[in-house]
């Protein structure tokens, strides 16, 4: 026994608005990957699509799943280009394409953290509960998503480790996984993501060491060669080379 959400279609220029009446304030995670549009709340409810929404042109598929405590929205929509959110009460909209909504969306921002001595991605996202672990049907992985309540909250950039991504989002956070041990957690508002041992980022600034300039000074003229521009180091160019790729890498 869930409660009924009828969908409301409402056709804009190049694009699609929905709205999502819940009976009380839920928790949304909306996002793209590839051609598909993700919108996933944190409650389960039973959908009622519009007849129309499938029209072959904009939207070529709509379909959706509930599963612990979790009802996700699947479109495909290959064409349309813009995704924005905003919400009224217990009310989400989600435009897919044309002019984005009114409604503006705070920034959440991806922060690293070395106090636990393990490297994390941390994200405040107020009114986070837990994690919805969702398989995406075209790409055959696990995605981390993380739905809460409006304000609309949004990743604006992407941010990627050699582990793990942390998604832009219109809504919500969304974390892919590069590695199977990559852990996400949500504490009070805290989402976290890390894995055993920490992730590998690039390095906080401590112990870096600086550029090895070799020597060399800023050209007199810079557009155009001096006479020291073919002058040989000391040591040999291949040394040079040598020592100048170690200090890039």
């Amino acid at each position: 026994a869930v409660p009924v959400v009828a969908l409301k279609q409402v056709r804009v220029q190049d694009g699609v608005q929905l709205d999502f009446p819940f009976p009380e304030v839920t928790g949304a995670a909306v996002f793209r990957r590839g051609e598909a549009v993700w919108m996933v709340f944190d409650r389960e409810v039973d959908f009622r699509l519009p007849a129309g929404l499938k029209d072959g042109s904009l939207v070529t598929e709509a379909n959706w799943v509930k599963n612990d405590g979790f009802t996700a929205l699947r479109l495909v929509a290959p064409s349309a280009t813009g995704l924005s959110v905003d919400t009224e009460g217990a009310t989400w909209r989600v435009r897919v394409g044309g002019r984005a909504l009114n409604g503006e969306a705070s920034e959440v921002a991806v922060k690293r953290d070395d106090t636990t001595g393990s490297p994390t991605l941390t994200l405040n996202l107020a009114g986070a509960k837990r994690v919805a672990w969702i398989r995406d049907p075209m790409v055959g992985d696990r995605m981390a998503v993380i739905p809460a309540p409006g304000p609309a909250k949004a990743v604006r950039d992407d941010r990627s480790t050699l582990q793990a991504s942390i998604a832009a989002t219109a809504q919500g956070v969304m974390v892919e996984r590069m590695t199977p041990d990559i852990m996400v957690t949500v504490e009070g508002d805290r989402v976290a993501v890390t894995r055993p041992g920490g992730l590998l980022l690039s390095s906080n600034g401590e112990g870096v060491q600086k550029p090895d300039r070799a020597g060399f000074k800023p050209a007199l003229f810079p557009t155009l060669p001096d006479p020291s521009w073919s002058q040989m180091p000391e040591e040999g160019f291949l040394k040079t080379y040598n020592r100048l790729q170690e200090a890039a890498a």
